[in-house]
């Protein structure tokens, strides 16, 4: 994914089954997309979808982080899941401690 300010953003991506919910997963301060990616194990009783990703300065992503940042990498999450078709009434947030602001 690629932020407003041309930072990449670093995520893992389950598609949602047709008609089912995606979680939009924002981790914790020193958290990674790897560390978490369990959680889809728990979510495929409910076929729904995820996508996590690793702010930028975390992981594989791109740039450093700031307070504004975290808020331009979320809003890249959604602008990326929008252009693959899911619409805003089908994605659930989720944060995690610093995930929690963004």
């Amino acid at each position: 994914m690629t932020t407003e300010d041309g930072e990449t953003v670093h995520g893992l991506y389950w598609p949602p089954a047709p008609g089912r919910p995606l979680v939009l997963f924002f981790h914790g301060n020193a958290g990674h997309v790897y560390g978490w990616a369990q959680i889809r194990q728990d979510l495929l009783p409910l076929e729904a979808g995820l996508l996590i990703l690793d702010y930028r300065g975390y992981g594989k992503s791109s740039g450093k982080p700031s307070e504004a940042g975290l808020y331009r990498d979320g809003a890249a999450a959604l602008a990326w899941l929008r252009s693959r078709g899911v619409v805003p009434e089908d994605i659930l947030l989720f944060g995690k401690s610093l995930g929690g602001g963004v």
